[in-house]
């Protein structure tokens, strides 16, 4: 994976990743989509995220809906053209929160979709990631940070390498995988 600036084409075809959070895990929302690399392979573009500790769920709706415009809700958006764009494509979130994902499909978001999980669905994900060139735009800071630091678990006696993947800055790169 890398950082870069870049445009986001006008014909993209938009991928929605959400994981939910509240009092120390963050509320993120993902805006990516797919093309080929200059070396032939597939690339994800991460170029729009929202994340945010301790959003109430009621406020999740207008969170979600400043993805794509980057404005700071509730204040007047300087791209209303963009804003609320994730209510029009299909997304993926986190399916172990599926009252949260109703009350989304109630209050605008209907195409959101619980994200099929199940026995190592994690290792699964992250090896699927491992598929793509993974570009993400300078802005996404929290990207940034999660695939900087995102890591497996080092055993504190021995300092081996284990196959567990830690579970902590790990809300981005989920949002990611759905």
């Amino acid at each position: 994976w890398h950082t870069e600036e870049f445009e986001t084409p006008a014909d993209a075809h938009f991928l929605f990743g959400a994981d939910w959070g509240y009092s120390v895990d963050p509320s993120v929302a993902l805006r990516m989509w797919v093309d080929e690399a200059p070396n032939g392979r597939k690339r994800l573009n991460i170029d729009r995220e929202v994340y945010k500790i301790g959003c109430e769920i009621d406020y999740l709706p207008a969170l979600f809906d400043s993805l794509a415009c980057g404005c700071d809700a509730p204040r007047p958006c300087p791209n209303p053209g963009l804003h609320g764009q994730m209510r029009q494509w299909v997304s993926r979130a986190d399916s172990a929160r599926a009252d949260t994902i109703s009350y989304m499909q109630r209050h605008g978001y209907p195409r959101m979709e619980a994200a099929v999980k199940g026995p190592n669905s994690v290792k699964d994900g992250v090896i699927f990631l491992h598929g793509y060139v993974i570009r993400v735009h300078t802005r996404c800071r929290h990207a940034i940070d999660e695939f900087t630091h995102y890591s497996y678990e080092v055993d504190k006696q021995t300092g081996i390498v284990t196959p567990i993947l830690e579970d902590k800055k790990n809300h981005v790169i989920d949002s990611a995988r759905y």
